[in-house]
């Protein structure tokens, strides 16, 4: 069956549309965690293949891999939850975390030498949320967050580890 022109501009169209809406979807721990085929070989990111600056900062640990081998460096608690620094050791990188988030929210990592990565902001959201990551092999880093709720609103940061 031959397609018409407007069916194949449509479904070129839609196929286009659900591209970009999956790339601006904010990650979840439940889009951020994929289920390996059987038998098959993950794909290694190029932060994990090459740790360092370009490869690493403003990357979704999660998506990336890095979060696989991480730990908790530090955790402060506030208002609105407990933020966990987290570092992976294959990565090199650090990044903030939120597991029970309770309120209007923004995740971020700050390095030592001032570089920062934040989350989006999330409107009260039901899973964990995390910043993008920072190459920071040597250099400290702190975890926080930033929130906003009824008329209030605050920061809490962990120490600088």
């Amino acid at each position: 069956m031959i397609m018409s022109s407007i069916a194949r501009r449509t479904m070129g169209l839609v196929g286009t549309l659900l591209f970009v809406g999956s790339v601006l979807t904010a990650p979840t721990a439940s889009a951020a965690s994929t289920r390996a085929v059987a038998g098959a070989v993950p794909a290694v990111s190029a932060c994990q293949a090459n740790p360092n600056d370009a490869n690493c900062d403003g990357v979704d640990p999660e998506a990336s891999g890095c979060a696989a081998d991480a730990y908790t460096v530090a955790s402060a608690t506030g208002q609105a939850g407990t933020v966990d620094l987290r570092y992976s050791p294959s990565c090199k990188t650090n990044w903030g975390r939120l597991l029970k988030p309770n309120m209007n929210i923004s995740v971020f990592v700050i390095r030592q030498d001032g570089a920062s990565a934040y989350s989006i902001w999330y409107s009260w959201p039901t899973a964990p949320i995390w910043s993008p990551m920072l190459y920071s092999p040597v250099q400290k880093a702190q975890a926080g967050y930033d929130w906003h709720c009824c008329d209030s609103g605050g920061e809490i940061r962990t120490g600088l580890f």
